[in-house]
């Protein structure tokens, strides 16, 4: 019998806070509420000379105790050596995976001044200190072998920390479908997302009208820790990132096998995170979480997703 099972005891006194945990079995489901007040390291590399766009090599450094980020800040110069090669396509690889793109412009003439200041979700490698960094071009507009621009002045940065939401856990023999059913707002999407940032499922409007639904079968997926992330139409969601593209407002339901899950007032261009891990069969454990709060988020949260409440999944 699988188990999802959150409760969390929120206790609050004037001028200080108290925490208390209750164990009763061996796995703890701990609900943790990470983000605004907390001082987030970052993923940072930089390069004065010209380096090619395909195949130039340098190193940078992670020092972040998390690889979830909301803000890539870039600024560097891009030089055209093929005149028919898109800006769009020259990009950068750290450590051999995660891939960021740092500019949407497609043609140009010349050298390209790019400064751009990206605001969604990006996934940093898991792995901290010096990082191998790669520039690479999605398309070759030229000779194979031959670049078909040159970087310079290269300086990139992740940081910021999203607020996330832990969920709870679940045996690897559960399966279950999330949706978004009951939300007002009119279109959202969803997707489900490993711990190092590639994309297992997305959707826009599998649910009811314009509403999501996935679904996920853990035996499949393995143990670890995976991410739920949703918002409103027009989030873009790839590898190692998610766009904050999403203008729709009102209240977002997350429900699974049909339990409402969480729920929390949605404002324009918000990505809602949650945090979930699929632990060994059996997992027959409650855990209650009092969590110290000293301060209330901008958001208003229901007593669904940080609140009492307990949810079996089958």
């Amino acid at each position: 019998m699988s188990a999802f099972s959150l409760v969390n005891q929120l206790l609050f006194f004037s001028g200080f806070g108290a925490m208390k945990t209750l164990v009763y079995l061996s796995v703890v489901l701990t609900i943790c509420l990470y983000g605004g007040g907390f001082v987030q390291a970052d993923l940072v590399f930089s390069h004065v000379g010209s380096v090619d766009s395909d195949g130039g090599l340098f190193t940078g450094n992670n020092t972040s105790a998390s690889s979830l980020h909301t803000t890539l800040t870039f600024s560097g110069d891009l030089t055209e050596i093929n005149t028919s090669t898109f800006a769009s396509e020259a990009r950068f690889r750290v450590n051999g995976t995660h891939e960021y793109q740092v500019t949407s412009v497609t043609g140009f003439t010349g050298t390209l001044p790019v400064s751009n200041v990206l605001n969604g979700l990006f996934w940093a490698p898991e792995v901290q200190g010096t990082v191998a960094v790669e520039t690479f071009e999605t398309v070759d507009d030229g000779n194979d072998g031959v670049s078909d621009a040159t970087w310079s002045n290269v300086s990139f940065e992740l940081d910021g920390a999203p607020t996330v939401v832990d969920i709870g856990s679940s045996d690897i023999g559960s399966s279950f479908r999330v949706d978004t059913e009951g939300s007002t707002v009119i279109d959202t999407v969803l997707a489900a997302y490993r711990a190092n940032g590639t994309l297992i499922v997305s959707d826009d409007d599998a649910g009811t009208g314009n509403l999501s639904s996935i679904d996920l079968d853990l035996e499949s997926l393995g143990l670890g820790t995976y991410y739920l992330v949703t918002g409103s139409f027009n989030m873009g969601f790839s590898d190692y990132r998610v766009t904050a593209n999403g203008t729709g407002t009102g209240d977002i339901h997350v429900n699974v096998n049909d339990g409402l899950l969480h729920s929390e007032s949605l404002e324009s261009g918000e990505i809602i995170v949650l945090q979930f891990t699929v632990v060994p069969e059996p997992a027959h454990t409650i855990v209650v979480v009092g969590l110290l709060m000293l301060a209330v988020g901008r958001r208003r949260r229901s007593g669904h997703g940080l609140g009492r409440f307990a949810l079996g999944l089958r």
